[in-house]
């Protein structure tokens, strides 16, 4: 497992980079599946390339404001 999260470009994204690292190397150890939230389809990608097991493509939240933007464009056209 790593032991610091002080490495990498920037230490706000290292320490993210590091985590996820440290939770997927740990999952596996552990034999056990590591998941996570993703806002979208990309980012979820990226996880699951990252050794993540699963992965979530969306929110609640998301879905809720994209059917309000719709309606709300519908209302005004």
């Amino acid at each position: 497992m790593r032991s610091g999260l002080r490495v990498g470009p920037t230490p706000a994204d290292s320490n993210r980079q590091v985590a996820c690292v440290v939770m997927t190397e740990t999952a596996q150890a552990l034999d056990i599946a590591a998941g996570i939230h993703c806002p979208d389809g990309a980012t979820a990608a990226q996880r699951l390339a990252q050794g993540f097991t699963f992965a979530t493509v969306s929110s609640d939240l998301a879905h809720l404001e994209q059917a309000a933007a719709a309606h709300l464009r519908g209302a005004t056209a």
